[in-house]
């Protein structure tokens, strides 16, 4: 993903003087600027390779394609692995265990709907 952000004194790069004669950011330390050092950390840590987008939180439901239905699966945990930049979904019960982040959208679907239309298409997936 492109940056957005690069180094540099913030209020120079906005000219916050030249606005209301500075007094929106009379502290040096306006709205604008906490909204750019929020996201100047974020991508900081993407590039770093620290960053890691969920593709659904703990407790979130997600459906598999099995046996010709949509399964309805709880996530109940979700860990990074250590050899990359990818995450596991850890279900509990039948069919499956854990899966790779990445399949979400592949094998692993966010709504019933999608799942039900790659059943559409597509073999079992397991």
């Amino acid at each position: 993903m492109e940056r957005l952000t690069f180094d540099g004194n913030f209020c120079d790069i906005a000219k916050c003087g030249e606005i209301n004669d500075g007094s929106s950011c009379k502290d040096g330390y306006c709205s604008q600027r906490k909204v750019w050092e929020r996201l100047k950390q974020y991508e900081d840590a993407e590039a770093e390779g620290r960053l890691v987008v969920l593709p659904c939180k703990v407790g979130d439901t997600v459906y598999m394609p099995y046996k010709g239905r949509a399964h309805k699966l709880r996530v109940q945990g979700i860990s990074v692995s250590i050899s990359g930049n990818d995450v596991v979904l850890h279900f509990g019960g039948y069919p499956v265990a854990n899966v790779w982040g990445s399949e979400v959208g592949r094998t692993v679907f966010l709504t019933k709907e999608e799942a039900e239309q790659a059943l559409k298409g597509a073999v079992d997936v397991f």
